[in-house]
């Protein structure tokens, strides 16, 4: 069976600040994936950066919401994910290898 590689940006919001002890709880929720994440000032919204192993992108993405979605009920539980970005790991190297423009 081959699977598809990729990366998955997974966005969201929470209705009210949250502490850093429960966004390093989120992100070991995740460890699985690889994570990386970026929040906001106040921690009341954030991007979890995660990696995709799957057997097809559909299956990809469904795997990883569930994940986060889980991982933030348990640990961010006024948080709702506003946005997910699913790409290839060719794409995701290209875009990486591409300078930043200021």
């Amino acid at each position: 069976m081959t699977t598809d590689s990729g990366h998955a940006s997974i966005d969201w919001i929470a209705t009210t600040d949250t502490t850093e002890e429960a966004v390093f709880d989120l992100l070991d929720a995740l460890v699985y994936f690889a994570p990386a994440g970026g929040f906001s000032p106040g921690l009341r919204e954030g991007s979890i950066d995660i990696a995709v192993d799957a057997p097809s992108f559909s299956n990809a993405l469904e795997e990883n919401l569930a994940a986060a979605r889980r991982a933030l009920s348990m640990n961010i539980p006024n948080a709702d994910i506003i946005g997910i970005e699913l790409i290839d790991w060719a794409t995701f190297e290209q875009e990486l290898a591409e300078p930043l423009k200021g």
